[in-house]
C-alpha cells in the first residue's frame, strides 16, 4: 500500500511523442520505495529491464532479476521454548537463506498512445536457485549466582545442531504480469504490477553438513507457485 500511495502522487504526462520511442530501460524500485517510506522490504528484488516495442502495443521483453528471501533475518531466531527444567532452558532456533537469479524472456502489452494504460505480459524463466537451513537447540543454564526470585537463564550456552544442509536448484517456469503503466514526462514511465510465478525445480546438488535427520528428504522435482504483490519498475524510453 505504501508502494501504491507513491505512485498516485507522480505527475502524470499528457505526451504523446512517447508512442514514437520503440525502447526502454527499467529498473525494479520496490524495494527502494518501501525502504524510503520507512518501512522493511522483507523479501528483496533486484533486477534489469530491456522492452522494444515490435507492434503497436506488443513489446519483446528481456529481464535479468534477482530475488533475495528474508533479507533482514539472515541470522535465524529463536522461537519455542522445547524444554525447561530446574537449571536449563532449551530453544529451538532455526535460520535459512534463499537466492535466485533467473533470466527472464517473454512479450510485453501496452498502448503506448495513451498517458495512463493497462500492462499485461508473460514471460519464459530459466536461472538458478540456492536454499539453505539450519536448525539447532540452544540450552541456556541457570545462573545460581544470580540473587533473583526468577530464575536468570544466561551463565553458559551449550548447542546441539538437528539439521544443516542446503541445495542448489535448477529453476524453469513461467511468469505472468497485470498492471499499469503511467508516463511522467517525456521519457520517463513508471509501472505497478502484480506478478505471479510457477517455477519447476528438480534438485541439482543437495549438501548434509551433518547426517540428515529422519524426516529430510530428497525430493528430485518441486513445483514452487509465487505471487509478488504491487511490483514497481521505472523506465527510461528512448
Amino acid at each position: 500500500m505504501t508502494a501504491l500511495r507513491c505512485v498516485a502522487q507522480l505527475p502524470v504526462s499528457e505526451d504523446s511523442t512517447m508512442a514514437g520511442k520503440k525502447n526502454a530501460v527499467g529498473l525494479y524500485i520496490t524495494s527502494p520505495v518501501v525502504a524510503l517510506a520507512g518501512a522493511f522490504p522483507y523479501n528483496t528484488r533486484l533486477g534489469l529491464v530491456y522492452k522494444q516495442r515490435r507492434r503497436d502495443i506488443r513489446s519483446f521483453r528481456l529481464q535479468g532479476v534477482v530475488d533475495l528471501y528474508d533479507l533482514l533475518d539472515d541470522d535465524g531466531k529463536l522461537s519455542t521454548v522445547i524444554e525447561l527444567t530446574d537449571t536449563t532452558m532449551t530453544y529451538l532456533y532455526e535460520s535459512d537463506k534463499e537466492m535466485t537469479a533467473t533470466l527472464r524472456s517473454g512479450f510485453e502489452w501496452s498502448d503506448p498512445k495513451k498517458a495512463v494504460s493497462a500492462v499485461y505480459g508473460v514471460d519464459l524463466i530459466a536461472g538458478l536457485g540456492y536454499y539453505s537451513y539450519k536448525e539447532k537447540h540452544i540450552t541456556y543454564y541457570q545462573d545460581t549466582t544470580a540473587n533473583t526470585i526468577r530464575p536468570d537463564f544466561n551463565r553458559s550456552v551449550s548447542e546441539k545442531t538437528i539439521e544443516d544442509y542446503s541445495r542448489q536448484n535448477f529453476y524453469a517456469g513461467i511468469d505472468f504480469t497485470f498492471g499499469c503503466r503511467a508516463n511522467i514526462g517525456k521519457s520517463w514511465s513508471m509501472v505497478a504490477q502484480i506478478s505471479p510465478e510457477i517455477l519447476f525445480s528438480p534438485i541439482r546438488d543437495l549438501h548434509y553438513n551433518i547426517v540428515p535427520h529422519p524426516l529430510v528428504k530428497d525430493e528430485s522435482f518441486a513445483v514452487d507457485f509465487r505471487l509478488r504483490l504491487i511490483e514497481l519498475l521505472l523506465y527510461y524510453r528512448f
